[in-house]
């Protein structure tokens, strides 16, 4: 089985979907001794992770303040985290888009897609803010 059918898969949903241009890098063999895909859901893969990532790439749903938490506990000091989705109504997005602005905990661009997709480099140790 390809490792990588499940994101060509979810890919070609989402752009049916939302009639966007989305795609996915080919079938990642360029990237096969350097990234490893993680299968199943969000909030059962991740607090499985050890810490010291060097990227971190959240889409999906409207991101909280608990998800930038952890994904902020599993990057190292200078990793990066791109954010989709901050474009979503709601109070969590809101406080999750002023929390990654920090200065003193991220150095943000809030630079694809209007505004809505982030990306931000950790500063400081800790979970985040």
């Amino acid at each position: 089985m390809d490792p990588y059918q499940n994101i060509l898969d979810a890919t070609a949903r989402h752009r049916s979907h939302h009639h966007c241009k989305a795609y996915p890098f080919g079938d990642g063999a360029s990237f096969g001794d350097r990234v490893t895909v993680h299968h199943g859901a969000f909030e059962d893969v991740l607090p499985r992770l050890a810490s010291g990532y060097d990227i971190a790439f959240f889409d999906g749903f409207a991101p909280s303040l608990q998800d930038l938490d952890l994904l902020a506990s599993l990057l190292r000091i200078g990793g990066i985290l791109i954010s989709a989705n901050l474009g979503l109504s709601g109070r969590e997005t809101a406080a999750y888009r002023e929390m990654i602005c920090d200065p003193e905990n991220w150095m943000t661009s809030l630079m694809a897609e209007g505004g809505r997709t982030a990306v931000s480099v950790k500063l400081r140790t800790g979970k985040g803010p």
